[in-house]
C-alpha cells in the first residue's frame, strides 16, 4: 500500500508498506514486513522566502526511511533434498543440501537527507545527498572444509546462512549547469 500527501505544494509526505511473501523459506519466516517513509518541505513556496526568490527557485529539504527485503536463496534451501544419482550398486539417493530452517529475509534498512536548490532562473541545480545503508541477515553460502563432503563432484552444497551484517554511508553532491 502507498500513500501520498502534497499540501499546498510545500508539504509532501509518501509512506508505503510491503508485505511480501516468498517460498524460499519455512512457514515461520515466509513473510517480510516493509515500511518506507518520506518527508519533504520545500521552503521555497512559503511565504517568508518571497525576498530571496529573484535568486533562489526552489529550495527544497528531504528526509526518507526505507526497508527492502531479499530472497535470492536456492529453492528449497531449508529443506534437505535428494536426487539420484547412479552408483556401483545401481541407482542411490544422496542429499544435495545441507538444510537451514531457520534461514530468513535479508534486509536492508536506508535512511537518506537531501537538499535541492535551483538558482538563478534554474540555471544552477545543486542537490546534495548524505545516507545511511544498513544491510542485516545476509544471505550467503557457508563456506565449509571439504572434509565434510562439501566441497566437489557428488557432494551435497553447503548450507545458506543469515550471517553478518554491512554498512555503507556517505553523501553525494552534484551540480547541473
Amino acid at each position: 500500500g502507498r500513500a501520498i500527501v502534497n499540501l499546498y505544494d510545500k508539504y509532501i509526505l509518501t509512506a508505503t508498506y510491503r508485505r511480501d511473501g516468498s517460498s524460499r523459506f519455512t512457514e515461520d519466516f515466509r513473510w517480510g514486513n516493509f515500511p518506507s517513509a518520506a518527508f519533504a518541505w520545500r521552503a521555497s513556496e512559503e511565504y517568508f522566502f518571497e525576498p530571496l526568490k529573484t535568486t533562489v527557485d526552489n529550495l527544497k529539504l528531504r528526509l526518507c526511511f526505507g526497508k527492502v527485503g531479499n530472497s535470492n536463496v536456492g529453492a528449497f534451501a531449508y529443506e534437505s533434498m535428494l536426487e539420484n544419482v547412479q552408483s556401483n550398486w545401481g541407482v542411490s539417493l544422496k542429499t544435495m543440501n545441507i538444510a537451514n530452517k531457520d534461514l530468513t529475509w535479508e534486509s536492508t534498512t536506508s535512511w537518506n537527507a537531501g537538499i535541492d536548490l535551483n538558482l538563478f532562473k534554474n540555471r544552477i541545480e545543486l542537490v546534495f545527498d548524505t545516507y545511511i545503508r544498513q544491510t542485516d541477515n545476509l544471505l550467503l553460502q557457508a563456506q565449509l572444509p571439504s572434509y565434510l563432503g562439501t566441497s566437489g563432484t557428488g557432494s551435497a552444497s553447503a548450507p545458506w546462512l543469515n550471517i553478518g551484517s554491512i554498512e555503507n554511508k556517505g553523501f553525494e553532491f552534484s551540480i547541473k549547469l
